[in-house]
Formats: C-alpha cells, structure tokens, sequence
C-alpha cells in the first residue's frame, strides 16, 4: 500500500528562490500522484510570487496556491502548512531558498515505510549536515553501515512528517507553549528569535527523548539565500545525492551514530567510560551546568585530566578513540573543568595549513598598499559606509572628536562628508577613513543629495562632537547583513557629560513608533532621539530620505525621522552605538499607566501596550553564539 505523500512549499517575498525550487521539483522522479502546495505569506502584497505560484504548471498530481492575507511569519506559517498533513499519510515540507535531489522523493518513501512505526522518530529529515549549528563547527556523523544517521535536532531545510508524528508534536506544543524544561536545552536554541518553530520542536525533542532522522548525503540543500530569518549564504550547502539508490537503514536502538542536540555523539564507549557515566562536549558549546554525568569529554580546559587527546584528526571523535597525543580535548571528572568554550580557531588547524600554502603568494603579490586595500575591500562586501557629518554651527568644535571615534573603528573604506557653514582644513587625513569630502557653505538640498546619491552598504548622518562606540560599525553592518527587512535602526546612545558616562535609558523606552514621533515633533518642534545613534540602509536612503522636505541645516535630523518612520519601522537595537556630549533633549510627559506597565514589565499589560503602539522587535546580541536576534520584549 503506497504513502499518501504532499508536498507543501512555505514561501514569502523571494520570487526568484521559489522559480528555482519548483524548476528542481519538477526534475525530481515520483513514482505515485503528488499533490503540491504552494503556501504564500502575505499574498496581497506578492505579485511576483502569486504570479509564479499561478502560473506554474504541475504534472505529477493536484496544485493549489495558498494565498495567505496576512503576514504570519515564519514560525506560524510553517505550523499552518504542516498542519495540511492531516489530509494526507506524510508531508514534506520545503522552503522556498532550497534546492532538491532528483531523488529526494523515493528517498523519503522508503525512509518512511523503514521508520512509521518507530515511536521515538519524530521526523525524517532530506538535509544532512556539514557543520554545526551549534557553532559551526565541521561535523562528521559516523559511519556505522547504514545511510542514515539519528539527531536530537529539527531539521528545517527540507524534512518530513507523518500525520502521527506530526500530530504529537501539536499535542506537546499545545502543553508546553515556553521554553521550558527539567532537561538541558542548548544556549544556542534559546537565543532563535520568536520566529523560530524549529527551537520548540528541537525542545520537544529532548523534552521526549526522540529523534530526528539525517541521510549521510543530502536530498535537499539550502542557499541560504537573503531573507526575514537568514543571510547565512552558502553557510550550510551540501552536495546533493546525483544517483538513485535503495537505502540501507538503521533502527534507532541498534544505530551507533546519534547525536544529541549540541552536535555530539551519545553513543559511546572507551574502556570503562560510556554515555552512561561520561559526557561528550569536544566542540566546548556545552554548559557546564547541564552536565549530568561524573566525567567529561571536553575541549574546555581541565584542571585534572585523566587523559588529554591531540586534534589532528578532522574527525575531532575520532581523535578520543585512536588515543591521538595532544593537550586539546580532555578526560577527566566534570566539577574539574573550566566553563569557558576554547577559541574557535583552535578547530580548524588543517585549514589554516592550506591556507598559507595556497594563498601565500596571491597575498605577497598584493604587497602595496593599494593591493592589499582593494583586497580589504573585497573581504567588506565591495561597500564603504558613508558618514555625513553636519555642522550647524559655525565652528568645527567637536570635529576631531568625531573623525577620530570613526578611525578608532578600524574599519576599513570609510567615506566621510562633512557639511559645514564655514571653511575647513583637515590634516592628515585619519587613518582607517578611505575617503573624506568637505562642503563648504552647504545648504539643505546638499545634504539630501549626498545621503540619497552615495553608494555605501549603510549610512549614518551625525553632528560634530557625536563619539561613536568601539565596535559601533561593525554592530551596524552586522545588523543589516542579518536582517534584510531592517532598513535603519537606532543603537544605544550613552550621555557623557564632563568625560562621565551617563546610564543609558532602559530598552524599552528606546521602542519608536510613526505615532509617538509625529506627536513630539509637533508638540515640542524636537525629538529626543540623538542622530549619532541613527544607522540607515542604502534602500531607505534612495527610497525615503530623498522624499524630504526641508527648510535649513538645523531642520535635517528631525525631518529625517519624521519621514523615516512614514515608510519602514524604526528598529532600536542593543549595542552602544555612541557617546554624545550633549544631554538627550527633556520633555514632560503626562503619566501613563500604560507606558508605566510596559516599563516595569508587567506581562500582560506590558504585551497589550506592546500590540497597541504595534512597536517593532529590537534587536538583541546573544554572547554565548555571537548572534544577532530579534525580541519582542
């Protein structure tokens, strides 16, 4: 009896992912009719996808166009696809910047009548890892005869489920709506944003003991192609399996190659340590904390080791098992060790060899200045940030301070415009500032045309005497490499007054709405939002900033919010981008009870304040994964 199997396809706002996806299913083998659906979120605004959706003509079975008149992102859109399995025996479930095998379907049918009646298989994945996500990190499952192998982790670049699996998932997640758990959850995990699903499927996971399954080739690849929830391009590519097959597969209890939900092997044994009384962290992602065994495989540093273990092979487990001499992974009782993760880079000595073997001459043969410089440049994604400075009054005073705040940045191709009423002379020339312009007697018009004309990967319009914070470019470019729907966002602006640094407001009276902002412009004719905190995207400076209407240097930083905000959302963010020396601008403000339950956080009021000022995410740092992510509170 053949698996009643659809195919539902999640898409939103990438026309040209979804042509290239629907043109590889299309190659794709289906031995059976396959049903497609073609689910779009916030259809009435995706001519181009509806479009391609419409228009795309299926041979294999039934095709319907899900237009979704709301944007519910990606977490609920996901939930309401799958949830289409209830019509049907299984579904695969494929977002729209993947790519699949011509394969990938009779490797799904016989994965699912190997596995349907496994109770801990919660789903089977078409992707197969080659780095962590845990820290990416090099990942070889192993090896133990079969093609397949078990992990504690959703997959969520091309994956299956049963109706029962997937209905049980449903259950718990109905039970268990937070993060919350007896069991250890990965720091990684919890730092994903409230947009991700697969966090709370991994959660349910361990929560049950249960397991995703991962071919050892992968049925479908990811692009990683720029999106609301990714810019990792080509980060997580694999090869894809070119040639059919029968797969030969594993049960769960009789497999030697799982993985738990850092990335490491849970099955183990080396003498008289086994995963029942000893733990394996090589990667060093792992919380001391959240081990629960007396002993401990680690990379972390180790007071007492019993036994100490080299890195030379690239198959980091493999190093423990073949007794590899070397000081980098340790055995050795768990209170014993240090919780503080090893370097990166320390995992990767094979690749720093190959490249000073093969890239040493390239880089001696770009010896000069302007070699190494176009070399740089290139490393920076081929775009200078573009920093117009104004100067209202008629003194540079503060001038210095700015240029040298920009230098100390050490980012290279910085171009500099600086407006000023009065004549300039700079000398030398700051280091790390690749280009520096001065316009002298500048009017109004100069100002728009310099912000809307460049060509730079992000822009900032800021005044004399505005100091940025160390690390403040960078946070910047980050930012909107990570989120391509964030069009210009607001970091910390830190008072100083007399050298001292004053404390910052909390976050959440950094949160800006079109409302809020039109309201203090025209009552107090000011806004009490520093520029120097202000970063805007090429996008919105050609599409917005050059609608403006302006009447005086003096009038530019308040017109420029006020029509900001008029297009795209203000987005505060929570690194220090600046010291200013001037104090934030004081207004009264009547007492609200509303805003006072958000401020104290009070969870309830706090979430209906939330939706009724329809504040945007900030966006947040995870430390512990070097991230960036968004949060609603």
């Amino acid at each position: 009896m053949k698996t009643n199997i659809a195919i539902v396809v999640p898409t939103f706002n990438r026309p040209h992912c979804l042509m290239r996806l629907l043109d590889a299913l299309a190659k794709a083998e289906y031995s059976q009719n396959t049903d497609l659906f073609i689910s779009i979120d916030d259809a009435s605004v995706q001519t181009k996808t509806v479009a391609i959706a419409e228009e795309y003509l299926w041979a294999f079975g039934s095709k319907k166009v899900i237009r979704n008149t709301q944007h519910l992102g990606l977490k609920q859109h996901i939930l309401l696809c799958v949830d289409i399995v209830n019509d049907y025996d299984a579904i695969i479930v494929l977002e729209d910047d993947l790519v699949v095998s011509p394969y990938f379907f009779a490797y799904t049918q016989q994965a699912l009548a190997f596995y349907s009646a496994e109770e801990k298989v919660a789903g089977i994945s078409l992707y197969s890892y080659a780095i962590t996500e845990s820290g990416f990190y090099p990942f070889y499952p192993k090896q133990d005869g079969s093609d397949v192998y078990f992990m504690q982790v959703a997959s969520s670049w091309g994956q299956c489920w049963t109706k029962q699996q997937w209905n049980a998932f449903r259950r718990w997640l109905k039970e268990h709506p937070e993060l919350k758990s007896n069991k250890p959850l990965p720091d990684y995990i919890q730092s994903w944003g409230a947009q991700s699903w697969k966090k709370h499927f991994i959660h349910y996971l361990i929560d049950t003991d249960s397991y995703f399954v991962f071919p050892h080739q992968s049925l479908s690849t990811n692009f990683g192609d720029p999106g609301t929830n990714t810019d990792r391009k080509g980060l997580f590519q694999t090869p894809l399996m070119q040639g059919n097959r029968n797969f030969q597969f594993q049960s769960l209890t009789a497999s030697q190659s799982k993985y738990d939900a850092w990335f490491e092997q849970n099955v183990f044994q080396k003498g008289i340590y086994n995963s029942s009384n000893t733990t394996i962290d090589v990667y060093g992602e792992r919380a001391l904390d959240s081990v629960l065994t007396p002993f401990l495989i680690s990379s972390k540093k180790c007071n007492q080791p019993i036994q100490s273990f080299g890195i030379e092979l690239s198959d980091y487990t493999q190093n423990i098992m073949q007794d590899v001499k070397g000081e980098f992974l340790h055995l050795g009782a768990t209170k014993d060790f240090i919780d503080k993760k090893p370097n990166r880079e320390a995992f990767f000595p094979q690749l720093k060899g190959i490249k000073d073997l093969v890239f040493h001459e390239f880089i001696e043969s770009e010896a000069t200045e302007r070699g190494r410089a176009a070399f740089e440049k290139h490393m920076y994604n081929q775009q200078y940030p573009t920093f117009c400075i104004l100067i209202i009054a008629d003194t540079s005073d503060g001038l210095a301070l700015t240029l040298n705040s920009i230098s100390r940045q050490k980012y290279p191709f910085v171009d500099v415009k600086i407006f000023a009423k009065t004549t300039l002379s700079i000398h030398p020339l700051p280091e790390h500032i690749n280009s520096l312009q001065i316009i002298e007697s500048a009017d109004d018009q100069m100002v728009l045309d310099a912000l809307t004309t460049s060509s730079y990967a992000y822009g900032a319009l800021v005044q004399s005497g505005d100091e940025y914070a160390e690390g403040a470019l960078l946070a910047a470019k980050n930012i909107f490499k990570r989120f391509v729907d964030i069009h210009w966002l607001y970091g910390i602006v830190v008072g100083k007054h007399n050298g001292v640094l004053q404390a910052p407001k909390p976050i959440c009276k950094r949160r800006f709405t079109e409302r809020l902002i039109t309201a203090e412009v025209e009552t107090t004719g000011t806004t009490s939002l520093r520029s120097a905190g202000l970063f805007f995207s090429e996008y919105l400076a050609k599409e917005s900033i050059k609608k403006m209407k302006v009447n005086g240097l003096s009038g530019i930083p308040h017109q420029l919010w006020l029509q900001c905000i008029r297009e795209t959302p203000l987005y505060s963010a929570s690194f220090y981008a600046a010291y200013s020396g001037e104090k934030e601008v004081k207004r009264s403000q009547p007492f609200s009870f509303k805003q006072w339950s958000f401020e104290k956080n009070i969870p309830y009021l706090r979430y209906i304040y939330y939706r009724q000022e329809k504040f945007p995410a900030v966006v947040r740092f995870e430390h512990k994964t070097n991230a960036y992510y968004l949060s609603d509170y």
